[in-house]
């Protein structure tokens, strides 16, 4: 089965989509629970809370109407009897609000009783009320029994009826805990299912995303590096792997470019050495006077000829070993060789040109430094480009150090590290990148500079030839250090 090519779009919508089905089911569980806590609340609110307060206020109506009509039966004020009717009617209208809350069978059951049990009352106190009227004999004990009896009757049903509705309140508050407690529980779980998913589902889209974005960016700093080999084998994706089929069409438009530049640069260099050659035998001979007695002024236009001809056979030279290191055909002699005599001949050789520029030298070399496995030529090669370049930058006044010194911290293997400090103008984050390219001079425009830019680019080659690293450190108006690395 062939391994699924979705795109970003798609892995998007798929991972959203996924994401949102459960946020859905989340929402709908949460709201069926809010539901029920709701309705088990209104019941609470709604119902059992007004039964208990109608029931206390029943109670304290039927204890007020007994008070009253004992006051009226003693006293035989009319204004007793008309806060016991008033008393009555409250009763009978509380009553009626309770009936219509009233679910159960057993709280129907003592409102029934009560109702009973209320008129029963009522007409003993009329009864009462009546025999008082017509002035016959009766016994009031007997009837004051009968009414505190049902009275007390009635009391009872009222605070039974409270009593059932306070247990279930308490029945409905214990529930509606549980169903918070549950719900908060899946809650908690579901929103850390949710967030492990969401991480999960990100990273794998991110990883599937940066992954080839990174093989892109790693693959554009090779070719900055002159490094077109080894094609980018991108397929999801879809979009990036077509951006990758692009990248590598590119690449190797750019690898034959390279190729055709170098093997240019190799002609010319051949072509141009021969004739280079020629002229500066001939200008020795000249100075040799074998052409006849010379002028002073003769003599100094064909050393200006001399030295511009040995300047340009150099850059000749620089560009056809470059050519070589570039296509892996510079051959290296090596062997144990002591640094400090190479160190001491290249000073040798540009102390003068630094004390006519009144720029101070200051050499540094640590005592019993190891002899590296190295090709003495080209590592003093190494040497002389880096001061040279020091030298060239460095204004009038200022100074270059010169470094040698084992490091062990930074690698698993031991390393003699040389490093070359100057006080010119520096070079800015950006350029540091470019400094090793060939053809490369980052500096002041304002001071015009000779050179080829082949130097730092043919010391890059040879210390990696080494096993070495050579890098620079700097920052615009600090100056430079460039330093490079040795096995041993």
């Amino acid at each position: 089965m062939g391994k699924m090519n979705l795109t970003i779009f798609s892995r998007l919508v798929i991972a959203y989509s996924a994401i949102l089905l459960l946020v859905a089911g989340m929402s709908g569980y949460t709201i069926t629970q809010l539901n029920r806590l709701n309705r088990i609340t209104h019941s609470i609110l709604a119902i059992e809370y007004p039964t208990v307060d109608l029931g206390k206020k029943l109670i304290d109506s039927i204890l007020s109407q007994m008070r009253y009509e004992r006051k009226y039966l003693i006293t035989k004020d009319k204004a007793f009897y008309d806060q016991f009717r008033i008393l009555e009617k409250e009763f009978s209208e509380d009553l009626k609000k309770i009936i219509p809350l009233v679910y159960n069978p057993q709280k129907a059951g003592l409102i029934d009783n009560v109702k009973r049990l209320h008129s029963q009352y009522l007409l003993l106190f009329y009864k009462e009320v009546d025999i008082i009227k017509n002035g016959k004999i009766y016994s009031p004990s007997k009837y004051r029994e009968e009414k505190e009896g049902l009275v007390d009757q009635i009391t009872r049903c009222l605070e039974r009826l409270i009593t059932l509705s306070q247990v279930t309140i308490n029945e409905k508050m214990k529930r509606s805990e549980e169903i918070g407690s549950k719900a908060v529980r899946a809650i908690v779980i579901m929103s850390a299912l949710f967030l492990f998913l969401g991480i999960t589902l990100s990273f794998f889209i991110t990883r599937s995303i940066n992954r080839p974005l990174s093989q892109l960016k790693q693959k554009t700093k090779r070719i900055a590096e002159g490094d077109f080999e080894r094609p980018l084998d991108i397929s999801s994706p879809p979009e990036i792997g077509e951006l990758a089929r692009a990248f590598n069409s590119m690449c190797q438009k750019l690898r034959e470019l390279d190729d055709m530049k170098s093997d240019f640069m190799s002609h010319i260099s051949h072509e141009l050495r021969i004739p280079l050659t020629s002229i500066k035998e001939a200008d020795g001979l000249l100075l040799d006077g074998v052409g006849g007695h010379l002028t002073d002024k003769q003599r100094r236009l064909l050393g200006i000829i001399k030295e511009e001809s040995d300047r340009l056979i150099k850059s000749v030279d620089d560009l056809l070993d470059l050519s070589k290191m570039e296509a892996g055909m510079m051959r290296y002699n090596f062997k144990r060789s002591d640094l400090v005599p190479l160190i001491d001949q290249v000073v040798a050789e540009i102390e003068p040109l630094a004390e006519s520029k009144k720029i101070g030298l200051s050499i540094e070399v640590e005592d019993n430094l190891p002899h590296p496995n190295i090709d003495k030529e080209w590592i003093l090669q190494v040497l002389r480009n880096l001061l040279s370049n020091a030298l060239k930058f460095t204004p009038e006044g200022g100074g270059i150090r010169l470094y040698a010194r084992v490091n062990r911290s930074r690698s698993k293997d031991s390393l003699i590290e040389v490093s070359v400090t100057d006080t010119g103008p520096g070079i800015s984050k950006e350029n540091i990148v470019k400094i090793f390219n060939k053809f490369q001079q980052i500096r002041d425009q304002s001071t015009p500079i000779k050179g080829t830019g082949l130097g730092i680019s043919i010391a890059k080659h040879v210390v990696d030839a080494h096993g070495g690293n050579l890098w620079v450190e700097s920052e615009p108006n600090k100056g430079s250090t460039f330093i490079f690395t040795l096995p041993f």
